[in-house]
């Protein structure tokens, strides 16, 4: 009997021993590894530095003078009343269909492109008025006149108007003093190669944004006060941008503390397209306090924000009434 148990039982410890085994051989083996191959660290790049070379002021303190002033010669003839001319004197220059005008309001208009039976030529679009020598409740209007378009207009001739902008004019006299005034805007570009209007800035190459308003009061030429705003690029010479900026002069007749200075900036800018910034300190409006050792008629000039020095430039020009063309 016991032969048979003790086979049995060495029969079980035989297999316990392989299962026992082979357990241990699984615990062993080696096993696939499956996680993402850890690639070299790599040197980020270091930051992105441009350097870029300061830019060296160009124009000289005496250029900025010399420049601010020649612009003066242009500014002077800047009237949108040459524009208005222009325009008045080749609209006359249209057949009974070609264009069609319309009126509205207190202006009349048209849009078209075509040519007249006498050769000349309409094209794009204008809005326009003039009236002269009316009076309201308190001004006689020597002249009110007013464009706006994108207009081509050649005559016969082979004279060419462009107008493409803005151009307003109000000129008025007070009914109850001998007070005057002008106040006008002219903005984009602007071109007449026909007759009259010589020497006017209308035959010259200029873009345009730019309003000027003056008082005489008084009737006298000491009693003015004037006030400037805007640019004007196609300017000649070292300097081909000047923008002025809420400049304003008046007059010692008027109570100004500095009348030989404005108030305002005036920049310029080079053919390189740097700017140069001229702050003046007159009085800041009518009737301001200014400092007296700064009213000199000079200015603090800067570019790129670091002072140059002093610029020097004779506004009093527009202190004249006579000597405004317009």
């Amino acid at each position: 009997m016991a032969g048979p148990q003790y086979g049995g039982l060495a029969k079980h410890l035989g297999l316990a021993l392989v299962l026992g085994l082979c357990a241990c051989a699984a615990a062993t083996a080696p096993t696939e590894d499956t996680s993402p191959e850890t690639l070299p660290e790599e040197d980020l790049p270091s930051e992105y530095i441009f350097e870029e070379d300061e830019p060296e002021a160009l124009l000289s303190l005496a250029e900025i003078e010399t420049a601010i002033l020649d612009s003066f010669d242009v500014l002077h003839r800047l009237s949108p009343t040459t524009v208005h001319n222009a325009y008045a004197h080749i609209r006359d220059d249209y057949g009974s269909e070609c264009p069609a005008f319309y009126e509205n309001y207190e202006y009349e208009y048209w849009r078209d492109s075509c040519e007249t039976e006498d050769g000349s030529v309409f094209s794009g679009s204008a809005a326009y008025w003039r009236y002269q020598d009316y009076e309201d409740e308190s001004y006689l209007f020597l002249d009110d006149a007013y464009y706006s378009g994108d207009a081509k207009i050649t005559t016969p001739d082979g004279e060419t108007f462009l107008g493409s902008g803005y151009a307003r004019h109000e000129e008025k006299q007070s009914l109850t003093s001998d007070n005057q005034y002008q106040w006008w805007q002219v903005r984009g570009e602007f071109g007449w190669d026909g007759p009259g209007e010589e020497g006017t800035w209308i035959k010259e190459d200029y873009t345009v944004d730019f309003s000027m308003w003056v008082g005489n009061y008084n009737g006298e030429n000491a009693h003015t006060y004037t006030s400037l705003s805007g640019g004007l690029s196609g300017l000649e010479g070292v300097v081909n941008t000047i923008l002025l900026r809420d400049v304003m002069i008046y007059g010692e007749g008027l109570g100004s503390e500095c009348a030989i200075e404005p108030y305002g900036t005036v920049s310029v800018r080079d053919d390189q397209g740097q700017w140069y910034d001229v702050v003046f300190d007159g009085p800041a409006y009518w009737g301001a306090w200014s400092f007296q050792p700064h009213c000199d008629g000079c200015g603090t000039a800067f570019f790129r924000g670091k002072e140059m020095g002093v610029a020097c430039v004779d506004f009093t020009s527009f202190l004249d009434w006579d000597a405004i063309e317009w």
